[in-house]
C-alpha cells in the first residue's frame, strides 16, 4: 500500500504560504522524496526524522524556484540516492493544467498548502483564473509598451505589498511568455531592459 507523508519546510510567507511541502511517496520497497526545499539543516532534519530507516530510491524535484530545490543534493548524497529534476515546461501553466486534468486526478497534493480532495474542481478554478490573468495583462500591454516592472504594478495595482513583487513579477513574465509564444505579444531592448508590447496584426 502506498503511503504519502508531508514535512512542511520552516519558510513560511506570502508566497510559500505555511511553508514549501516535502512529500514523502512509500510504496516499498524505495521511497520517493519530492521537492525537498530550501536548503535548511532543521528541515534536512525533520525530513530524515519522518523517513527514519526507509531507504530513498530518488529525490525529484518538481522546479527549480529557490524553495524548492536547493535541498535536493545535500538529501540525495545523505541517502544514496539520484536526483531527478522535471524539465522546465515551455508550454505554459494552462497546457500544464489540461494535462493534469486529462489524468482525472481525485486529489492534488501541492506545493504550498493542504492537499485538494476535490481535484477536478480545483483545476477547473485555476484554469479560470490563469486565463483571466492572461487577459488581463494582453488588455494592459495593449493600453501601452512596459517593462515587466511597469507591467506588474499597472496590473497588480499600487497596493501589492514588497513581500510579494519577485512574486507577482516572475508570474508576469511566464504569462508574457507564453504570449510572445501565441504571437500575441513582441519583446525589443531598450536602454538595456526587455520591453513588451502588443504585436500587430
Amino acid at each position: 500500500m502506498t503511503s504519502v507523508q508531508r514535512v512542511v519546510a520552516p519558510n513560511p510567507g506570502p508566497y510559500t504560504g505555511p511553508g514549501t511541502n516535502t512529500w514523502i511517496v512509500d510504496a516499498g520497497p524505495v521511497a520517493v522524496v519530492i521537492d525537498p526545499g530550501p536548503d535548511d539543516d532543521d528541515h534536512l532534519a525533520a525530513i530524515d526524522k519522518r523517513l527514519g530507516s526507509t531507504t530513498v530510491g530518488v529525490v525529484l524535484v518538481t522546479h527549480s524556484h529557490p524553495d524548492h530545490l536547493p535541498l535536493a543534493d545535500r538529501l540525495a548524497q545523505r541517502h544514496h540516492a539520484a536526483v531527478r529534476r522535471y524539465p522546465e515546461l515551455g508550454d505554459g501553466d494552462i497546457v500544464r493544467v489540461e494535462r493534469l486534468a486529462a489524468m482525472e486526478p481525485r486529489i492534488l497534493f501541492p506545493g504550498h498548502w493542504d492537499p485538494v480532495s476535490d481535484a477536478m474542481a480545483k483545476l477547473e478554478e485555476y484554469r479560470t483564473h490563469r486565463l483571466e490573468r492572461e487577459a488581463q495583462i494582453l488588455a494592459e500591454v495593449g493600453r501601452g509598451a512596459g517593462t515587466a516592472r511597469e507591467l506588474m504594478h499597472r496590473v497588480y495595482g499600487p497596493d501589492l505589498g514588497e513581500d510579494l513583487i519577485a512574486a507577482a513579477e516572475m508570474t508576469l513574465r511566464a504569462h508574457l511568455k507564453k504570449l510572445i509564444e501565441d504571437g500575441a505579444v513582441n519583446a525589443h531592448t531598450v536602454s538595456g531592459e526587455e520591453v513588451f508590447e502588443r504585436s500587430v496584426s
